[in-house]
């Protein structure tokens, strides 16, 4: 019985995890093959309102945070379609301090944006940046030559390049199309983050047609980009690039999502300038691994890591259990989805917690989760606490006197390091070699998980 409950213990910790989702919400249950969702405040309301495009309808949409709750409105459609649009980008675009919407014509070979006309979310028709794009995929709207307005950069999938233009006087009137590189092969997913500390913004992107993982340096601060520099050449089938600080070490590393090979994976930023380090695999069972998202999901201030696994139909989440980049085991978000495309995080119910949100185009649908991990205020772990962590010989468990069966603690790895069955105030840790640990209390119809390091 008792090795029947540890083990009961483990997969809970590691697939499933004490930073629970609530169920699918449905904020449109009709959008035609709805292909990427973003989040922010459209109407100046204080709270997070949603953003779709879907190539089926050949719009994009906007939703309303109705109550600042997660309560969404219908669809609000741009005035203006766009065939086959699949990516949007929110971002003030003419410094009147509200939020712009640029998008994307794959068909059209377009790339536009709409004006908030009243900071309430009321849009103009579009706004032509880019009339000569060759199927366009995803955008980045950022200030790349540091004249303080936002300049936009395309991945021309068919045209096999990567161009940008200038807002010439930061109301949203563009120049000429300017090229970061018209050499790489099927450039599908971009992402803009300074990689070498230098206060400019790079250029991060995928080659789908030579399985590469690129970066471009942005040398003067004003545009002018460096050749491609390789991350990895052993990326097949990749769709997806983010660019976040995994290890907590201050600079930039990357990930992507490798749909052909189903992985999502990670790369150490190493120096700090842009010098990257061997692939480190999160998960190799993300069926068509589509899209991958990073941010600090469990309140833990280190990064953890989203995905939606295409042919999986799932949206699935990985704990950075020692904020150096160790990933847990996949934790699914939901599984209520037939070919998920996107996946997003933002705080829709006012919170402080960052939710999930999904587009799926089998089902039509866009939907959000509600993370619960504080959301059950009388569990015993509110009132638990371990003392010293750090720790070296002994460390003491102050469970303001509720009752616990057992104490487990485990090493990152899953292994069973020590058990009592009894409650303790004091559990010596004096052999356990220095590292990360984990220490598992089961209560009577709950279990809390703790980390801890012995040094």
């Amino acid at each position: 019985m008792r090795k029947l409950k540890f083990l009961v213990l483990l997969i809970l910790h590691h697939t499933v995890g004490y930073s629970q989702f609530g169920e699918q919400q449905i904020i449109d249950g009709n959008a035609s093959a709805p292909f990427t969702i973003v989040a922010i405040d459209l109407d100046g309301d204080d709270d997070i309102d949603v953003v779709t495009a879907a190539y089926g309808d050949n719009e994009i949409t906007w939703h309303e945070n109705l109550d600042g709750q997660g309560a969404f409105s219908t669809a609000n459609p741009m005035p203006t379609q766009l065939q086959n649009s699949r990516f949007v980008a929110l971002t003030d675009i003419d410094n009147d301090g509200d939020i712009d919407i640029v998008g994307t014509s794959q068909s059209d070979n377009l790339v536009v944006w709409y004006e908030n006309l009243d900071g309430q979310g009321s849009f103009s028709s579009q706004h032509t940046i880019n009339n000569d794009a060759i199927s366009p995929r995803e955008i980045v709207a950022a200030d790349f030559d540091g004249d303080d307005d936002i300049d936009v950069v395309t991945a021309n999938r068919t045209g096999g390049s990567i161009t940008w233009n200038k807002n010439i006087e930061g109301t949203g009137n563009f120049g000429p199309t300017l090229f970061i590189s018209n050499t790489i092969s099927e450039p599908i997913s971009i992402v803009a983050r300074d990689l070498d500390n230098d206060n400019d913004l790079d250029i991060i992107a995928s080659s789908a047609g030579n399985q590469q993982f690129v970066w471009f340096e942005n040398l003067d601060g004003l545009g002018t980009f460096g050749g491609a520099q390789i991350i990895s050449t052993n990326s097949s089938g990749i769709t997806s690039v983010f660019a976040a600080d995994i290890d907590g070490d201050g600079d930039i590393d990357v990930l992507s999502a490798l749909g052909g090979s189903d992985i999502i994976d990670w790369f150490e930023n190493i120096d700090g300038q842009g010098t990257f380090g061997p692939q480190q695999i999160i998960s190799n069972s993300i069926e068509v691994a589509i899209k991958v998202y990073a941010t600090d999901l469990d309140g833990d201030t280190d990064i953890d890591v989203l995905a939606a696994a295409l042919a999986g139909d799932r949206i699935v989440w990985f704990e950075n259990l020692d904020g150096l980049g160790s990933f847990s085991n996949e934790q699914i978000i939901s599984s209520d989805t037939d070919n998920p495309t996107s996946v997003f995080a933002a705080d829709l119910d006012g919170d402080g917690l960052k939710d999930v949100l999904s587009t799926s185009i089998a089902d039509s649908k866009v939907a959000w989760y509600k993370n619960e991990i504080l959301s059950i205020k009388d569990h015993p772990f509110q009132k638990v606490n371990v003392y010293p962590n750090p720790v070296k010989n002994q460390i003491h468990i102050d469970s303001k006197g509720i009752h616990y069966d057992s104490a487990i603690v485990t090493d990152l790895l899953g292994n069973l390091i020590l058990m009592e069955n009894e409650q303790k105030e004091i559990l010596d840790v004096s052999l356990l070699k220095s590292g990360m640990y984990f220490l598992t209390l089961v209560f009577e119809d709950i279990s809390d998980t703790i980390k801890f390091i012995k040094y």
